[in-house]
């Protein structure tokens, strides 16, 4: 298996995982991943229990992207590798050690996105991405706290990745080579990046680009503190699904006044932990502003008046004859 196959079918399993994340089953076996889910989230969207694999996929269309549609070759070859990943998932999911009742939850811990992914064998998983790593010489740096096994892959590692995938393209190799890199010292140091962890139960997923100065982050995106209050204990997510009338196979939104808060307030530890991230001059600049008045009021009364966007299901029935669906964004 190549490098870019190799590393590249990790990635496609959660692709395929967030494309087909509707489903419905008369099984109910949710595990409590809502509970991580803080109340100031920017965003969520998940499925409030588990559902059989084969219905998550059954909603995938089955048709070929050609060169002209993709644009070229190569892209339309990797559609197909996608597509015929999604036709076999149920064996990369055993592979990998994923629970073929799935149950799935994404959303921010701050500013950091988060991906929560049933899991059913920890050890299967391990050897897998152990053996991942293997394969695309890729670092990663192993550790454990508590329950929780995590494995932090720094920039530049997840960097010098992107650069085999280009390894063929001249032009793009010149043009990278002409951008001035950081030196070795601040790349291994690197406190950004991607991390993949699993607590026996979930695997968990986290792009990390606000620099850590402390490991309490860590201990939330992995789930060893919970949030003080969850979008289970605010009853957001209950309003949520009895208001739009969606079931719990699929609910979702992005909180577009938790995300006005974001730039106007400078109290918060959201709000900090944004001015830290853009550390530019003129970056800068232009957040002083959104949080000084009237601009913080009126981008607050935006907000007011434009909550939130919603998206749920509210059927989703599979039969070995038809796929019927009712979804809905609001």
């Amino acid at each position: 298996m190549s490098k870019r196959a190799g590393f590249g079918q990790f990635f496609a399993l959660k692709a395929a995982a967030l494309t087909v994340l509707v489903g419905v089953s008369a099984q109910v076996n949710a595990n409590d991943q809502e509970q991580y889910v803080p109340a100031d989230a920017l965003f969520y969207y998940g499925t409030g229990r588990s559902i059989p694999a084969e219905h998550m996929f059954a909603i995938v269309p089955d048709f070929n992207l050609t060169p002209k549609m993709a644009g070229s070759e190569e892209n339309a070859e990797a559609f197909e590798q996608y597509m015929s990943l999604i036709k076999n998932m149920s064996e990369h999911m055993a592979k990998w050690g994923i629970d073929d009742q799935i149950q799935m939850s994404m959303y921010t811990v701050g500013l950091q996105p988060v991906m929560r992914l049933s899991l059913k064998d920890h050890a299967k998983f391990e050897a897998s991405l152990i053996a991942l790593e293997k394969e695309n010489d890729i670092t990663a740096v192993a550790s454990k706290r508590g329950d929780v096994s995590i494995r932090f892959y720094p920039a530049n590692e997840i960097s010098a990745l992107a650069g085999q995938y280009n390894e063929d393209n001249e032009e793009t190799a010149a043009e990278d080579s002409a951008v001035e890199q950081p030196e070795a010292a601040e790349q291994l140091d690197s406190k950004k990046g991607l991390l993949v962890a699993n607590d026996g139960r979930d695997i968990i997923i986290s792009l990390i680009f606000t620099d850590i100065a402390d490991e309490s982050l860590i201990d939330s995106l992995v789930g060893i503190n919970k949030p003080s209050k969850s979008i289970v204990d605010s009853g957001k997510l209950k309003d949520l699904r009895k208001k739009w009338a969606y079931g719990d196979e699929f609910a979702g939104f992005i909180d577009i006044e938790q995300i006005a808060a974001t730039l106007t307030d400078s109290e918060s530890a959201t709000a900090k932990e944004l001015a830290a991230l853009l550390s530019e001059p003129q970056a800068q600049a232009m957040l002083g502003m959104m949080r000084s008045e009237p601009c913080r009021s009126e981008v607050s009364a935006l907000a007011g008046s434009w909550p939130m966007i919603v998206t749920g299901l509210r059927k989703f029935d599979v039969s070995e004859k038809e796929v019927v669906t009712d979804s809905h964004l609001a």
